[in-house]
C-alpha cells in the first residue's frame, strides 16, 4: 500500500519497495485547486455548471482574509484556506448572490433565527432537568 506525504507543495508517493525520490511529482495551487473545483465538478457530473467562475455558472465563493494572525504568514494559499476558520471568512457568494460581505452576514431575519435558537436551547435544557439530577 503506498502513502502520500506533502512536504510544501511537493506530493511523495512512497511504496515500501522504492525510495520516495523515484517517485516525486511537483503539485502546485493551480493543481490542487482544480482538484477542488473543475475536476471536483467532472467527477460528480456537475461540470455543467459549477466548477468554474464565468459568466452562467453557479458560483459559490468563500474569500478567507489572511491577515489575521492564525493565518500569519500565509505561504501557501491552499493550506490557509483549509486552516481559516470562521472569524476568518471575509466574504461568502451563494448562486451568485453575497451572503456575507466585509466580515458582515447580509441575511435579513437573523434576530428572529437566534431567538428560535436561545428558546430551543432553552427548551432542551428544560426537558433535562438540572445538571446531575437523575433523568
Amino acid at each position: 500500500m503506498s502513502r502520500v506525504l506533502l512536504r510544501g507543495a511537493q506530493v511523495i508517493t512512497m511504496t515500501p519497495d522504492r525510495p520516495d525520490s523515484e517517485h516525486t511529482d511537483v503539485l502546485v495551487d493551480g493543481d490542487r485547486i482544480a482538484w477542488a473545483t473543475v475536476e471536483g465538478a467532472k467527477a460528480l457530473g456537475l461540470a455543467d455548471w459549477v466548477g468554474r467562475i464565468e459568466a452562467g455558472m453557479q458560483a459559490d465563493l468563500v474569500a478567507v482574509d489572511a491577515r489575521a494572525l492564525n493565518l500569519w504568514p500565509a505561504h501557501d494559499p491552499v493550506a490557509t484556506a483549509l486552516h481559516a476558520d470562521i472569524a476568518n471568512i471575509e466574504a461568502v457568494m451563494v448562486a451568485g448572490t453575497w451572503r456575507k460581505r466585509d466580515h458582515v452576514l447580509l441575511a435579513s431575519g437573523l434576530d428572529e433565527v437566534k431567538d428560535q435558537l436561545r428558546e430551543s436551547g432553552e427548551r432542551l435544557l428544560h426537558s433535562i432537568g438540572p445538571a446531575g439530577s437523575p433523568g
